[in-house]
């Protein structure tokens, strides 16, 4: 009796399950962002960083060395720890030139910097 009453159970949520599932409607087609594009940088060599510090900590980044096809871009700038993880960073900063100054906010302590991220949006 008990094995017939799980049995009965199944059938039933099982059908409800698949009854609710068939209101839910068509699934829209299309595409969602998976294109084979690429995106060239506009600068593909790299930066120099150059920092000022106020009470041993990092008030200013110079970010140098920046390509003149970047130059209308928009500029990021995140500082990181040992273990790569953010502790600081500035912008969006307009690049006008082949360097920008990057006021980072909070100001990390300058003996934990140990890395630096840059990202150019635009131009």
């Amino acid at each position: 009796m008990r094995r017939l009453a799980l049995i009965l159970a199944a059938v039933v949520f099982g059908t409800a399950a698949f009854a609710f599932a068939s209101t839910l409607g068509p699934v829209a087609t299309g595409s969602v962002g998976n294109s084979a594009g690429s995106v060239s940088p506009c600068d593909a060599n790299g930066f120099t960083f150059s920092y000022s510090t106020s009470a041993g900590n990092v008030t200013s980044v110079t970010v140098g060395g920046i390509d003149a096809a970047c130059a209308g871009g928009s500029l990021v700038l995140t500082l990181t720890d040992s273990t790569g993880a953010s502790i600081g960073g500035g912008g969006p900063v307009a690049v006008g030139g082949t360097s920008v100054n990057v006021s980072p906010s909070p100001q990390p302590y300058a003996g934990a910097v140990q890395g630096a991220r840059v990202v150019i949006t635009g131009p």
